[in-house]
């Protein structure tokens, strides 16, 4: 299994895993989430790159050393601008995964026709769908409303990040996980959360996957049922299974569900195992 290693990419700093035994054709470019970054989502890297894929994780401004400080006044539409420009620099049409808001970024991808496929991992829903949240998000909700409403810097506790992001990740891999996260912009949350960001959905020409665990805090599967509606995509629903799936015991079960719907919707027989071009 390939360990992902650091670079950067059009001046983000990255993760990148070669694939192994036959690389496939086209990458898979990974999109992280709220308080996230690149780092998070090396499960992921060393999953699809032992499937053969080349797979890259960037993060985007205001983390990891790319000014603004604590995303700063940071809008949804230059996290899309920053991962457009990801894909700039690998690939005009790459596999997308996007996980938690990072799923909203792969939405605005892939109706900008810039990916071959969109595979949306516990996804923050576009403008217009519109889900109570479920009992454990409501303490994050309301300790942190104001800082959504006046666009400002905030990070979550631990204890709101284990109700929120964590609660069927093992007790013993909180901490570490808890350490990873990151000061996130309250204009972004105020982005999606009180505007909406609009998808058209008749813009969306590839296929999509959702996937979503049936006790996710974060982004709830009702939520996420909603989103695979929109595009007529296939959901993954996984009962007891929380909002950090790559975290959770049995991650490799969700992944290899992701990786044989590639195999069926995305992967054609005579090119899946080409060399790269």
């Amino acid at each position: 299994m390939t360990e992902p290693i650091e670079t950067v990419v059009s001046g983000f700093p990255a993760l990148y895993a070669q694939g192994e035994n036959g690389r496939r054709q086209r990458p898979i470019i990974f999109q992280h989430g709220l308080w996230g970054t690149d780092v998070q989502l090396a499960p992921y890297l060393r999953f699809f790159s032992s499937a053969g894929f080349d797979c890259y994780a960037a993060c985007r401004r205001g983390r990891r050393g790319i000014p603004p400080e604590r995303a700063s006044g940071v809008s949804f539409a230059d996290y899309v601008e920053d991962a457009l420009s990801v894909l700039d620099a690998i690939h005009p049409a790459p596999i997308v995964i996007g996980w938690s808001l990072g799923g909203l970024v792969a939405q605005k991808i892939a109706e900008a026709g810039r990916c071959c496929a969109a595979v949306l991992v516990a996804p923050v829903a576009p403008g217009g769908i519109h889900v109570a949240p479920r009992l454990g998000a409501c303490p994050t909700y309301l300790r942190h409303s104001l800082d959504i409403v006046l666009a400002r810097p905030f990070e979550l506790s631990k204890r709101n990040a284990t109700n929120l992001l964590m609660n069927r990740v093992a007790a013993s891999e909180r901490q570490r996980l808890f350490e990873s996260l990151v000061a996130d912009s309250g204009r972004v949350a105020r982005d999606f959360t009180l505007a909406g960001v609009t998808v058209d959905e008749l813009k969306v020409g590839c296929p999509v996957l959702c996937v979503v665990g049936s006790e996710d805090n974060a982004t709830p599967a009702r939520s996420v049922r909603k989103v695979a509606s929109k595009y007529n995509a296939e959901l993954h629903e996984y009962a007891g299974r929380g909002h950090w799936l790559h975290e959770e015991p049995g991650f490799e079960e969700i992944a290899a569900g992701a990786m044989n719907w590639l195999e069926q919707h995305v992967l054609r027989p005579s090119t899946a195992n080409a060399p790269l071009s």
